[in-house]
């Protein structure tokens, strides 16, 4: 019992760390287009892989099980490994591929050691510490808890951060079963409204509530389940990819450019048509210092970001079309699981996944946190995938 709590403590510590960062109330990432380094940042993680690999090697047979289980991801990881091999900037994918290993190691050890219902309950006390210190930061260092314009952004480095942590407080807590969970959902959806991140807002009511719909779906046939998702999945990558679609998007959004968005992934998709197939490795586009693409070939506009805001476009533009064909099997993977976990997992574990699920596919749209180690989103994601994955295949009957 005390190992596991010790656990407990360093899933806390490391989710927090994600969360915050190395420099609570700053504005803006630090040099994240030119891409400078952050040391303090590198230890911690440096820190965490040797913990994370000691608890492999101790539980061995466990983390085997993990990986088998989640196998699709890994294949995709090993593609983003072996892009090194043509990645316009290797010393930038090196580095960066060492960041993704380590919070790799970190999850699968932690998935490996603590069940899929002790990481939900980690991960809502750690959501409601935000939001308390959020809270309390506005109240009292208001001047450093909100950035230029007025929206609150807490402890967290930007709005858009401070967004998705609110959004993932209130999926989390919204599907768990405490008394008093409705007071912290709706402290989260108004948190979440005065930052100002219009996307995620509109997103959570949208994937809770097609979560609480999953009911009738979950209660089809399975031939019926299985079809209904491969067609929402396929709907979902194909509009991502889709420049007309999203144009579409954009006259309903209000604005033809997203605020933008469509002259970044204009410029991407010029640079994505020259190298289609492989892209230019991992993490090796944005924020690679002063000779990197964006930088050089990019207008004043373009130079301003570290990403395509879409991560479906920002893995074909690292991995190209053959990495975002992976994605998508890993992807699909998550569904099978999902489908597969009616009466073997609580429902509403089911419904906080499902509901998780489509916010990262359809925040993706917009924003990119598809294989960044170190986003809040994927992060956590990821950690409830992995150990979800593993608690269903553990459970599932055998034939």
């Amino acid at each position: 019992m005390i190992i596991k709590i010790k656990y407990s403590y360093l899933l806390s510590i490391f989710f927090l760390f994600v969360c915050i960062g190395t420099r609570p109330y700053m504005n803006e990432l630090i040099a994240e287009v030119e891409g400078k380094a952050d040391p303090v940042r590198q230890l911690v993680v440096i820190l965490f892989l040797f913990i994370g690999s000691y608890l492999c090697l101790k539980y061995k047979a466990s983390t085997i099980n993990t990986v088998l289980f989640n196998w699709s991801f890994f294949v995709l990881i090993i593609f983003c490994g072996i892009s090194l091999l043509w990645s316009s900037e290797p010393n930038f994918t090196f580095k960066r591929l060492i960041l993704l290993f380590s919070v790799i190691v970190f999850i699968v050890s932690i998935s490996s050691t603590l069940s899929f219902s002790k990481v939900l309950e980690i991960l809502r006390f750690n959501t409601l510490l935000l939001l308390f210190i959020n809270l309390l930061s506005i109240v009292f260092l208001y001047g450093i808890s909100v950035d230029h314009e007025g929206l609150w952004k807490g402890i967290h480095i930007h709005k858009n951060t401070a967004g998705v942590i609110s959004a993932l407080t209130t999926i989390i807590w919204y599907f768990s079963t405490y008394r008093h969970k409705n007071l912290i959902v709706v402290l989260s959806l108004f948190f979440l409204f005065q930052t100002g991140s219009k996307t995620s807002f509109a997103l959570v009511f949208l994937c809770v509530l097609a979560a609480e719909l999953s009911t009738y779906i979950i209660r089809s046939s399975k031939l019926t389940r299985q079809i209904i998702f491969v067609t929402f999945l396929s709907l979902i990558i194909i509009t991502a990819l889709s420049f007309d679609v999203l144009t579409i998007i954009g006259n309903l959004y209000g604005d033809v450019t997203l605020t933008g968005r469509t002259i970044i992934w204009d410029f991407v998709q010029y640079q994505i048509n020259l190298k289609p197939f492989l892209g230019y490795g991992y993490q090796a586009f944005w924020g690679t210092g002063e000779d990197s693409i964006p930088l050089v070939f990019g207008n004043e506009f373009i130079r301003q970001f570290g990403q395509s805001h879409n991560g479906y476009i920002d893995v074909i533009v690292q991995l190209g079309y053959v990495g975002v064909i992976l994605l998508t099997v890993f992807l699909f993977k998550i569904g099978i699981s999902i489908n597969s976990a009616s009466g073997t997992i609580n429902y509403k574990q089911i419904q906080l996944v499902i509901s998780l699920y489509l916010y990262v596919l359809l925040h993706n749209f917009l924003e990119s946190s598809f294989l960044s180690p170190l986003s809040p989103l994927f992060f956590t994601f990821l950690l409830i995938v992995v150990s979800f994955t593993r608690e269903v295949s553990l459970e599932k009957p055998k034939v």
